[in-house]
Protein backbone atom coordinates (compact mmCIF):
# COMPACT_ATOMS: atom_id res chain seq x y z
CA UNK A 1 0.00 0.00 0.00
CA UNK A 2 2.36 2.62 0.69
CA UNK A 3 4.87 1.64 -2.29
CA UNK A 4 1.89 2.59 -4.37
CA UNK A 5 0.91 5.49 -2.88
CA UNK A 6 4.96 6.70 -3.48
CA UNK A 7 4.43 5.84 -6.92
CA UNK A 8 1.15 7.51 -7.16
CA UNK A 9 3.04 10.31 -5.76
CA UNK A 10 6.07 10.24 -8.01
CA UNK A 11 3.37 10.24 -11.34
CA UNK A 12 1.71 13.25 -10.05
CA UNK A 13 4.80 15.10 -9.49
CA UNK A 14 6.20 14.00 -13.06
CA UNK A 15 2.75 15.54 -14.63
CA UNK A 16 3.03 18.44 -12.78
CA UNK A 17 6.57 18.73 -13.63
CA UNK A 18 5.84 18.18 -17.56
CA UNK A 19 3.20 20.28 -17.75
CA UNK A 20 4.99 23.67 -15.95
CA UNK A 21 8.04 22.47 -18.31
CA UNK A 22 5.99 23.00 -21.28
CA UNK A 23 4.06 25.76 -19.80
CA UNK A 24 7.07 28.28 -19.50
CA UNK A 25 8.77 27.03 -22.04
CA UNK A 26 6.14 27.88 -24.31
CA UNK A 27 6.14 31.26 -22.65
CA UNK A 28 9.16 32.56 -22.14
CA UNK A 29 11.17 30.28 -24.16
CA UNK A 30 13.46 27.67 -23.48
CA UNK A 31 16.47 30.16 -22.49
CA UNK A 32 14.37 31.35 -19.09
CA UNK A 33 15.99 31.03 -15.83
CA UNK A 34 12.76 29.30 -14.67
CA UNK A 35 12.71 26.90 -17.34
CA UNK A 36 16.16 26.03 -16.64
CA UNK A 37 14.91 25.96 -13.26
CA UNK A 38 12.99 23.20 -13.38
CA UNK A 39 14.51 21.18 -16.11
CA UNK A 40 17.56 20.85 -13.19
CA UNK A 41 14.96 19.18 -10.77
CA UNK A 42 15.22 15.34 -10.38
CA UNK A 43 12.23 13.30 -11.11
CA UNK A 44 11.13 12.68 -7.51
CA UNK A 45 12.19 16.60 -5.74
CA UNK A 46 9.90 17.39 -3.50
CA UNK A 47 6.69 19.03 -5.33
CA UNK A 48 6.73 22.56 -2.88
CA UNK A 49 10.08 23.05 -4.76
CA UNK A 50 8.79 22.98 -8.15
CA UNK A 51 5.61 24.93 -7.42
CA UNK A 52 7.95 27.49 -5.89
CA UNK A 53 9.43 27.76 -9.27
CA UNK A 54 5.73 27.74 -11.23
CA UNK A 55 4.77 30.42 -8.69
CA UNK A 56 7.97 32.84 -9.04
CA UNK A 57 7.20 32.09 -12.95
CA UNK A 58 4.04 34.00 -12.48
CA UNK A 59 4.87 36.42 -10.02
CA UNK A 60 7.33 37.68 -12.35
CA UNK A 61 4.82 37.48 -15.20
CA UNK A 62 1.66 39.50 -13.12
CA UNK A 63 4.51 41.79 -11.59
CA UNK A 64 5.95 43.03 -15.35
CA UNK A 65 9.40 41.41 -15.20
CA UNK A 66 9.33 39.57 -18.40
CA UNK A 67 9.71 41.02 -21.30
CA UNK A 68 10.06 39.26 -25.04
CA UNK A 69 12.77 41.35 -26.70
CA UNK A 70 11.73 39.68 -30.24
CA UNK A 71 8.26 41.08 -29.61
CA UNK A 72 9.47 44.73 -28.40
CA UNK A 73 11.24 44.95 -31.61
CA UNK A 74 8.70 43.54 -33.96
CA UNK A 75 6.36 45.72 -32.39
CA UNK A 76 8.38 49.12 -33.20
CA UNK A 77 9.11 48.20 -36.79
CA UNK A 78 5.41 47.10 -36.94
CA UNK A 79 4.92 51.33 -35.85
CA UNK A 80 7.65 52.53 -38.04
CA UNK A 81 5.84 50.93 -41.34
CA UNK A 82 2.11 52.23 -40.37
CA UNK A 83 4.32 55.66 -39.69
CA UNK A 84 5.53 54.96 -43.31
CA UNK A 85 2.14 54.26 -44.73
CA UNK A 86 0.12 57.38 -43.13
CA UNK A 87 3.17 59.61 -45.07
CA UNK A 88 2.01 57.87 -48.41
CA UNK A 89 -1.16 58.12 -47.53
CA UNK A 90 -1.07 62.06 -46.62
CA UNK A 91 1.23 62.58 -49.86
CA UNK A 92 -1.79 61.27 -51.69
CA UNK A 93 -0.16 57.66 -52.66
CA UNK A 94 -2.87 55.38 -52.04
CA UNK A 95 -1.98 52.60 -53.62
CA UNK A 96 1.46 52.22 -51.76
CA UNK A 97 -0.20 53.48 -48.42
CA UNK A 98 -2.31 50.29 -48.61
CA UNK A 99 -0.38 48.03 -49.69
CA UNK A 100 2.32 48.74 -47.05
CA UNK A 101 -0.61 48.87 -44.36
CA UNK A 102 -2.17 45.53 -45.58
CA UNK A 103 0.85 43.37 -45.45
CA UNK A 104 1.31 44.43 -41.93
CA UNK A 105 -2.50 43.88 -40.98
CA UNK A 106 -3.02 40.46 -39.73
CA UNK A 107 -5.90 39.60 -40.74
CA UNK A 108 -5.22 40.54 -44.31
CA UNK A 109 -6.82 36.95 -45.49
CA UNK A 110 -9.52 37.58 -44.00
CA UNK A 111 -10.39 40.46 -45.83
CA UNK A 112 -9.16 39.55 -49.34
CA UNK A 113 -11.96 36.37 -48.95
Amino acid sequence: MNESRVRGAQTEYARFKTRALNLIGRSFGVNDDHYKQLQQLGDYTDYSVCLGIVEAAVYATESGLLFDLKSIIAADLIGDYLNQAEMLLSAGYHVPAASLAGALCPIRPILIR
